[in-house]
């Protein structure tokens, strides 16, 4: 509202004559175009033809000349119309509400400013944090690598071994070589070889006498059955009582020497570190049968894996 009153002001200023300056009034110009005429030549101007009876003066002068009346008169503005600045209630608002949204602006620029001093400060300390768990992390991993070598260091020589200790064929009582091969019978005894016991689980075990034999044989249980460090098992009757007796056909041939009794197999066993289950595999060939056992010919074909089937469990 005060820019609107000082521009009024600004406008009836501009309108205003300077004081004691006669205004350009177009008689004072018809006054002076007069004077100029008379001044000349007399002949070369044409008299001016009389007004008309009743007064009235053409309609062409009425709007080139004013009125002799107001001829040489001027107008004087002595005193500036009075212009209220005051401020109301509007103006009061416009400024308060201003003012509260630069505060307001001003709380929230401090504000944000610091929260992103405290980021930056909470960054730095999770930036040390991530740095120091990293480097526990790494020695952690260092030291579980270090005991993991340790462990299988130690395990490597803890750890149970299986070995056949002793293996022959019996035939006390049956020296004859057809009540032999129509009944065989073993021996099998084991040995734990390792610093921890040995944990038996299972067993398959059967004769073969050529390729076409068969070569996997089912398995079994066993009963809870440990093997101490450096202590031997010997299976018994009821561990070799699965074994089955070749087949007629076949008893002449291993009489007359064209074929060969083999005597086959493996044993499953876990050890106190959860390894996975080992096996022992074993296979001996009865070459040359006699009635003195001590002097068969036996020969261990273990390594040339002959005669066992690698799934066979």
């Amino acid at each position: 509202m005060r820019k609107r009153l000082v521009i009024l002001a600004l406008f009836l200023m501009a309108m205003s004559p300077i004081p004691g300056q006669t205004a350009n009034n177009p008689a004072g110009s018809s006054g002076n175009v007069q004077k100029q005429q008379g001044n000349g030549k007399g002949n070369s101007q044409s008299a001016a033809p009389p007004l008309p009876q009743n007064g009235a003066r053409p309609a062409t002068q009425d709007a080139e000349k004013p009125d002799t009346e107001n001829t040489g008169n001027s107008v004087t503005v002595s005193k500036l119309p009075t212009v209220s600045v005051g401020k109301d209630w509007a103006d009061w608002s416009y400024w308060g509400f201003g003012g509260l949204l630069v505060i307001v602006g001003g709380s929230q620029v401090l504000f944000l400013y610091r929260t992103l001093k405290a980021i930056q400060t909470q960054a730095g300390h999770m930036e040390r944090q991530t740095k120091a768990l990293d480097d526990s992390v790494a020695v952690a991993q260092k030291a579980a690598d270090a005991a993991e070598k340790s462990a299988t260091a130690a395990m490597g020589v803890a750890v149970p071994t299986l070995a056949i200790d002793k293996f022959s064929f019996i035939n006390e009582g049956r020296e004859n070589p057809v009540a032999f091969y129509e009944y065989p019978r073993v021996r099998l005894k084991l040995r734990n070889y390792g610093q921890s016991p040995a944990f038996l689980r299972k067993y398959a075990i059967g004769y073969s006498w050529d390729e076409n034999s068969p070569k996997k044989f089912t398995w079994y249980p066993f009963e809870d059955q440990v093997i101490d460090a450096g202590a031997t098992y010997g299976l018994g009757e009821a561990d070799l009582g699965v074994l089955e007796s070749p087949p007629q056909e076949v008893i002449e041939d291993l009489v007359s020497g064209k074929r060969h009794l083999v005597f086959s197999g493996w044993i499953s066993y876990t050890d106190v570190f959860n390894s996975p289950a080992r096996k022992l595999h074993f296979c001996r060939e009865l070459v040359d049968y006699h009635p003195n056992p001590v002097e068969m010919m036996v020969v261990d074909i273990s390594d040339l894996n002959l005669w066992t089937d690698p799934s066979e469990d």
